[in-house]
């Protein structure tokens, strides 16, 4: 767990981490502002995510750098997530991801739902004015997925590639994304007569508007 932080750097681009528990996450960043992590490649057979970026409510994820080198899954079973960018606490806003190879998880990339308005508590989360770019994402069920409430303005440049049977590439109901993507729908193991295995390149969620693809 990387606690709260200001203008705290990281750097650990070279280590091999074993995330080793079935449950959990391997890697939580929590509250950070003008911060720049380095990690390196995680191997992660959970139900939780490899990375996670979860502010409490004492600081937002605001303005930051977060960069791996690559986030593998288990390709037996293909569960959990690789990334998620958690704002069902706090704001995950302004904030810059950068990877290599994220595969072998059920969902690759994934943006939950913002934090709801409550009383004691007004105006409800954000997730937007993220930017995302990553060198290629396979193998996973889904390989990207954003939900809908407090995500918007998101930029993303991404190699993304539904290849294995009945994976969606990119599913999202997000708000105001702008998407540069190199994408695939074919994998090595489906065939186009394949009425059992088709994959999905673009799901578009209710609520989906004003995405530029």
């Amino acid at each position: 767990t990387i606690p709260d932080a200001e203008d705290c750097a990281i750097d650990a681009e070279g280590t091999r981490f074993h995330y080793l528990p079935k449950s959990g996450d391997a890697i939580v960043v929590q509250g950070t502002s003008r911060c720049h992590y380095r990690f390196g490649t995680v191997f992660a057979d959970t139900t939780g995510a490899a990375l996670r970026i979860k502010p409490t409510e004492n600081m937002p994820s605001l303005m930051s750098i977060v960069q791996f080198t690559g986030l593998i899954g288990n390709p037996s079973e293909r569960k959990g997530i690789g990334l998620c960018g958690d704002s069902t606490v706090e704001n995950v806003c302004t904030m810059r991801f950068e990877g290599t190879d994220i595969r072998d998880f059920d969902t690759g990339v994934f943006v939950p739902d913002a934090r709801p308005s409550r009383p004691d508590k007004p105006g409800s989360g954000k997730t937007d004015t993220n930017w995302y770019w990553f060198s290629y994402i396979r193998m996973c069920n889904t390989c990207i997925w954003e939900q809908h409430n407090g995500i918007d303005d998101g930029v993303w440049f991404v190699n993304v590639d539904a290849s294995i049977p009945n994976a969606v590439a990119v599913r999202t109901a997000a708000t105001y994304g702008k998407w540069f993507i190199i994408m695939g729908s074919m994998g090595w193991f489906v065939r186009p007569h394949d009425e059992k295995n088709k994959t999905k390149t673009v799901i578009l969620d209710p609520g989906a508007q004003y995405n530029v693809m």
